[in-house]
């Protein structure tokens, strides 16, 4: 763990802030002396440092306590993610948050409070049995915020031979999570898919797979991968979502195209909502009706008519009646006359 309390002012100690990394000698006077406890427990800790590990805090004495039993590889995850938050955010990032009344059986790894938004990171080391899962869902739940999942990158898995297919345990299918940065990648085709972001604490790198869904059931994913340096990586603001370089860019111009092609749409629409049988195109309509096939045959030969509504006689018609020579002229159309 890299928080403790001080028990004489009831502080936060957190051994990765640089001001205590100046000031470890103080802090391991402090584990001697009994002055810093576990936040979980209320049990005595003493620093833990040296040249291959990163600085912590570790309970003196063997406990019953969740807090106690964290991996190297956590910790080192957690340091890394840490300290990337707080280039971002400053002293608004809380490490290892223990909320009061959310039954967790471990402190979120980062919390974020900026302004009116509030996120959180969870950070995956391991797969979790089912209980654990439920359990922590529930307590999200509770929570009513936005929870970022993050897995360490030793969790990550390719289909032998097939490098583009994710193998997903249960864990990691249950927490793909939906972001509004998969629509330009997801499969028209599927209904179902989402985002996994795995990272990469030695090398500090983000792995993102975006429009992730079932290839082959239970547990073979397809999806497309995005690797950033992590410094490079930016953070959505309102719910800390992971956004790799370009990929902003990339959600305007799907929207951007979009709303292109559902203009589109409705003027294609309204266009054929005025398609009545005065509406003639002699190269793509043909009645059973001799007289119309007749008629129709007119407009190639006669190409002006007389607008119905303004009475002019013109040839910038947009519908036109071969039998009776009447029209309806583009420019009553454009004065919404019709």
């Amino acid at each position: 763990m890299f928080k403790a309390l001080n028990i004489r002012d009831n502080t936060e100690v957190v051994i990765i802030d640089p001001k205590w990394i100046r000031a470890i000698n103080q802090l391991r006077e402090y584990g001697r002396q009994n002055i810093l406890v576990c936040q979980g427990c209320n049990q005595p800790v003493r620093v833990r440092a040296g040249d291959q590990r990163r600085e912590h805090f570790a309970h003196k004495h063997k406990e019953s306590c969740d807090y106690a039993d964290e991996s190297a590889i956590l910790r080192n995850s957690r340091a890394v993610l840490y300290e990337f938050l707080k280039n971002k955010f400053g002293e608004n990032v809380t490490i290892e948050k223990k909320v009061d009344g959310i039954d967790l059986f471990r402190p979120i790894d980062c919390w974020v409070k900026k302004d009116s938004a509030v996120f959180a990171y969870w950070i995956f080391d391991s797969t979790l049995k089912p209980e654990k899962r439920i359990a922590l869902q529930n307590s999200v739940r509770e929570l009513d915020i936005h929870i970022n999942w993050v897995f360490a990158s030793n969790l990550l898995h390719f289909e032998q031979n097939h490098p583009d297919n994710l193998v997903l345990s249960t864990t990691e299918r249950e927490f793909i999570h939906h972001s509004q940065y998969d629509t330009p990648y997801a499969d028209s085709y599927s209904t179902e898919y989402g985002s996994l972001h795995y990272l990469d604490a030695d090398n500090r790198e983000l792995l993102t797979f975006r429009g992730l869904s079932l290839f082959h059931k239970p547990q073979i994913y397809n999806g497309f991968n995005l690797m950033s340096d992590l410094e490079k990586v930016l953070v959505f603001p309102k719910n800390g979502e992971f956004v790799h370089n370009g990929e902003h860019d990339k959600l305007q111009e799907y929207e951007n195209n979009l709303i292109k092609a559902e203009s589109a749409t409705k003027l294609l629409k309204s266009f054929s909502s005025h398609r009545n049988s005065d509406i003639i195109n002699p190269l793509l309509k043909c009645d059973d009706n001799k007289d119309s096939l007749e008629a129709n045959s007119e407009v190639s030969v006669n190409k002006t008519g007389k607008c119905v509504f303004c009475g002019e006689i013109t040839d910038d018609w947009l519908t036109y009646n071969g039998k009776t020579g009447l029209c309806k002229c583009m420019s009553c159309k454009m004065q919404g006359k019709f």
